[in-house]
Order: C-alpha cells, then sequence, then structure tokens
C-alpha cells in the first residue's frame, strides 16, 4: 500500500484518524468488559468450589 492512497486533504486525514482513534476505544472497551466477565465468572465459579468443598468437609 502507497503512502498516498489515504486521505488526501488536512481535514480528511483528521476524520480518518478519529475515526481509527474510535475503533480503538471500541476495542478497548470490548476488551475491558470481556475481561470484567471472566474475572466475575472465575470468582463465581471459586466460591460454588468452597461451597462445594466445605459442604464435603461436613459430610
Amino acid at each position: 500500500m502507497s503512502r498516498h492512497s489515504g486521505p488526501k486533504s488536512p481535514g480528511q486525514r483528521q476524520r480518518a484518524l478519529i475515526d481509527r482513534a474510535g475503533a480503538l476505544a471500541e476495542g478497548l472497551a470490548l476488551a475491558a468488559r470481556q475481561a470484567a466477565d471472566r474475572r466475575e465468572k472465575t470468582a463465581r465459579l471459586r466460591k460454588l468450589r468452597e461451597d462445594r468443598d466445605l459442604a464435603a468437609k461436613k459430610d
């Protein structure tokens, strides 16, 4: 891809940068939500295991 295939005017260049920054922000937000979901799921599973282990010890 050549350097000159993108937007030509400064306004077009700025718009393209803003669009790319927005796409990057959306990707980061998605990754953050997925990480939070994984942490929540892990904590839930850990609690279930602890409860199961406590119940097994009582028997």
